[in-house]
């Protein structure tokens, strides 16, 4: 056997065998620098990598009914969580529209309806919920807030005063944040448990 067929012997398991990906190591994620105005890429960057690293389409500029006027440079981000567990994900269409990107209202109706949107909000597991500003007794809101956006984000609604029988009587602005929980508070009950005293609710975020 000459010289040749001999490294070829050797070397053939690893060229079949091609790159590994163990748990744990960087992937990468395609970054868009330019798209058309359908969201279509034009122009890539250097991929972005990392553990869990992925990238999202980020609009800078809505119509009122959330098509996107202006694209912006993708926006990229490595997931803390990946940890030991990550892999690489699979290749995905230019066009998809990735998960990492949350559409920001900052006008809305007093309905809820948006009229007009901001800049998306990007990240790992981002998400913008409505923020009341104002409701009515009953809880119907008044007046909307700009969205709230951030991790794992939730909005609670707070209660500043109760009647005896614990029915709010005066809302306040909502409470955003982490898993964002707001619960009722006595603040004087009677010898069998029952509340003689409501105080506003206790709020908290993760």
């Amino acid at each position: 056997m000459s010289r040749l067929g001999a490294l070829l012997v050797v070397l053939a398991p690893l060229l079949l065998s091609g790159p590994q990906s163990r748990s744990g190591e960087s992937q990468c994620a395609r970054r868009c620098e330019r798209r058309t105005d359908h969201g279509k890429c034009l122009q890539y960057a250097e991929d972005f990598c990392g553990p869990g690293a992925s990238c999202a389409e980020q609009c800078l500029d809505r119509t009122a009914s959330g098509a996107c006027l202006r694209w912006g440079p993708d926006q990229c981000s490595l997931d803390p969580d990946a940890g030991d567990s990550a892999t690489p994900e699979a290749e995905s269409p230019v066009e998809e529209k990735g998960d990492e990107c949350a559409r920001r209202c900052v006008d809305r109706t007093p309905e809820g309806v948006c009229l007009r949107y901001g800049q998306d909000a990007c990240g790992v597991k981002v998400s913008c919920e409505l923020r009341c500003q104002d409701r009515t007794p009953e809880g119907v809101c008044l007046r909307y807030g700009e969205d709230e956006c951030g991790t794992e984000l939730r909005c609670a609604q707070q209660c500043l005063e109760r009647s005896g029988n614990g029915r709010c009587m005066r809302w306040g602005a909502d409470v955003c944040g982490a898993n964002a929980t707001c619960q009722k508070k006595c603040g004087d009950r009677t010898p069998r448990g029952e509340c003689k005293r409501w105080e506003a609710d206790v709020c908290s975020s993760e």
